[in-house]
């Protein structure tokens, strides 16, 4: 028996239903564990691309425990003055390509975040005056956002109960992706809104120009972790099927796509010019990032609807 191996299970897609599939991708898989069998499909009846098949929900939270970090982000006084500002918070968000400070001022009254991590968005809402709830599957995280003093479950968004019409804003920032059956979630969620309430969907682009350069070593595909890989058209159809209207779509690049991309291929090239620039760590330099960042913005203006990740504003 290989020790190394982990379930696997074939799912139907979660936008039309339909089991037709053609394979897709093949993308580079970063864990030390086995499942060659796992790639991206594409529904042939709506388009959809996801795991085919997919580690199964007792596979995935046991990689999760054991490879996703629940350490809290550091930040830097440089960062915390740009929060403290909101206009150079915008304008440091907007030269980035990051879609954050735009969250922050529209987030409004009770404030759901699903799959909040170790509380950072929540804890910057909650000194706006939001009143905060987060839901996160990973035990650590949950522990630090409680000593931070903000109400996490640690529960699977999935059998988690709330009261009808309890919430005026959630968010689903880099989890969509994640979930076991988007549709589903979707559903709970427009239930769990209040009347004219909003939801904010932000997820990678598989239509975006950073997937097409870098191909199967592109860093979002973050194999296996994430089931679904959605474009601006199949992410506002499922939208729309949960009977949400979609109030703005926007695609953006932050800097650290290309970093993160460009690493995942240097790493699995190991040659020596590769390494040399790995360990020179100017990946991860702030010249890189002031200097990435301007013509990702250019890009960004020049290829409508191709960036990085999807921003999607829905209101029910």
């Amino acid at each position: 028996m290989n020790t190394n191996a982990i379930e696997l299970e074939f799912v139907t897609c979660d936008c039309c239903g339909g089991s037709t599939t053609e394979f897709y991708q093949k993308p580079v898989w970063d864990l030390p564990v086995e499942a060659e069998e796992v790639m991206a499909v594409r529904c042939t009846s709506c388009g959809l691309i996801y795991l085919n098949p997919r580690p199964t929900q007792h596979a995935i939270t046991s990689l999760y425990e054991k490879y996703y970090g629940s350490t809290p982000k550091e930040t830097s006084s440089l960062q915390k003055g740009l929060r403290a500002n909101r206009m150079l918070r915008r304008l440091w968000h907007w030269y980035c390509g990051q879609y954050l400070g735009e969250v922050l001022d529209k987030a409004k009254g009770v404030v759901l975040d699903v799959g909040c991590g170790t509380g950072d968005l929540l804890e910057e809402l909650k000194k706006k005056g939001c009143d905060v709830h987060g839901v996160e599957l990973n035990s650590e995280s949950v522990n630090i956002c409680k000593k931070r003093g903000l109400d996490v479950r640690c529960e699977n968004f999935d059998t988690l109960s709330f009261p009808d019409q309890m919430f005026d804003t959630v968010i689903l920032w880099h989890v969509i992706e994640h979930l076991p059956s988007p549709q589903r979630a979707l559903e709970k969620i427009r239930r769990v809104l209040k009347p004219g309430g909003t939801l904010f969907l932000y997820c990678p682009n598989v239509d975006s120009y950073m997937a097409r350069l870098f191909d199967r070593y592109w860093f979002a595909w973050q194999i296996p972790f994430h089931f679904y890989h959605f474009s601006p058209g199949t992410l506002r159809r499922i939208a729309e099927r949960s009977s949400f209207k979609p109030k703005a779509l926007e695609t953006v690049t932050p800097e650290f796509c290309v970093k993160y991309s460009l690493d995942l291929l240097l790493r699995k090239r190991g040659d020596a010019v590769s390494k040399m620039i790995l360990r020179s760590r100017l990946l991860r330099s702030f010249f890189f990032q002031v200097t990435v960042a301007p013509f990702l913005r250019m890009l960004d203006f020049a290829m409508r609807g191709k960036g990085e990740f999807i921003e999607l504003e829905l209101w029910k």
